[in-house]
């Protein structure tokens, strides 16, 4: 499992192998709390230009102040100019829901403030041909 921010303003990429399909990322220290004030990017890419992406937040616990726009202050963010889904900002998710993109490579985007820290997330990525139908796992 690939972890998004251990290091403030951190970027990685991962490109699975060509035999690899699925692949999961997590928020740093998950499930335990991340750490305040995290910037992270990571690049996630498919080892075919004629797959696509698909997301599934498996488990995601964010912090915001109690009645205050939970986005306003730790989010992920999934960013995919080309399909729907893009720049997808998530605080708060039902699991096992996907997230659709169209692209073999999007930019998973983790925020936290300095205020309060939460159990984060871990999000399962697939790639899949294209023409392949996709179903939640």
């Amino acid at each position: 499992m690939d972890v998004c921010g251990h290091n403030s303003r951190r970027q990685r990429q991962r490109r699975p192998p060509a035999d690899e399909s699925i692949g999961y990322i997590s928020s740093v220290n998950y499930p335990s709390l991340y750490p305040p004030d995290t910037d992270c990017h990571c690049l996630l890419t498919t080892s075919r230009s004629d797959a696509q992406l698909v997301f599934y937040v498996l488990d995601i616990k964010l912090a915001a102040p109690s009645g205050e726009p939970m986005c306003d202050y730790d989010w992920v963010a999934f960013g995919d100019e080309h399909a729907r889904g893009a720049n997808t900002k998530l605080c708060d998710w039902s699991p096992h829901v996907p997230v659709y993109t169209a692209s073999d490579h999007v930019t998973l985007t983790f925020h936290s403030d300095s205020a309060m820290e939460a159990r984060g997330f871990w999000i399962q990525y697939v790639g899949k041909v294209k023409s392949e139908t996709v179903t939640p796992p």
